[in-house]
C-alpha cells in the first residue's frame, strides 16, 4: 500500500469518527434522549441501583448485582464522552492528513 493510499484510508476512518461524534451531539440536543437516557437511565436509574446496593434489606448477591447495574450508566456516559473526544481529535488529525495528501499529490506521488 502506498503512502497516499494509507493516508486516504486514514482520512476515511477519521471522517467516520467525526460523523459518529456528530451523531452523539445530535442525540444530546434531542430532549427525548436527554429525558430517557441521560436523566432516566444515567442519573435516576444509577441512583436507584446505588441505593439498593447499600440496602440491608437485600441479600449480598442482589446488592452486588445492583452495584454492577449502577456502573452501567456511568460506562455509557464515559463511552459517549470518549467518542466525542475522539471526534474532536479526528477533526484536527484530518486537517493534517489532508494537507499531507495534497503535498504528496502535488509532488506526483
Amino acid at each position: 500500500m502506498t503512502e497516499v493510499e494509507e493516508l486516504e484510508e486514514q482520512a476515511t476512518e477519521l471522517k467516520e469518527m467525526i460523523e459518529f461524534s456528530k451523531s452523539i451531539r445530535n442525540l444530546e440536543s434531542n430532549p427525548d434522549f436527554n429525558r430517557v437516557i441521560i436523566e432516566g437511565y444515567c442519573q435516576k436509574e444509577m441512583a436507584r441501583n446505588l441505593g439498593l446496593a447499600v440496602s440491608d434489606k437485600l441479600n449480598p448477591e442482589t446488592r452486588e448485582l445492583c452495584n454492577q447495574l449502577a456502573k452501567s450508566p456511568a460506562a455509557l456516559k464515559n463511552y459517549l464522552v470518549y467518542q466525542m473526544q475522539r471526534g474532536e481529535a479526528a477533526e484536527d488529525d484530518l486537517a493534517l492528513v489532508e494537507q499531507h495528501l495534497e503535498e504528496l499529490r502535488a509532488k506526483g506521488e
